[in-house]
């Protein structure tokens, strides 16, 4: 199987350089933004979870769960 490329050369202007790199920032932003926003409400998730975990553990030790 043989592959075939074909390359194609085209001119943008400054104003569409700008336009484009602009749109990716945006694009990589708002993806950094979801990515860190569900990192934090896991995070909370996550030591909600050991704060009872320690309490159940607490008042096993403590006599309070048998």
């Amino acid at each position: 199987m043989s592959l075939i490329f074909e390359v194609y050369q085209i001119a943008l202007s400054e104003e569409q350089i700008e336009s484009i790199t602009q749109y990716l920032k945006k694009i990589y932003q708002s993806g950094s933004k979801f990515h860190g926003d569900s990192l934090a409400a896991l995070r909370t998730e996550q030591d909600k979870i050991q704060k009872r975990i320690n309490q159940v553990y607490d008042d096993k030790l403590d006599g309070f769960v048998d």
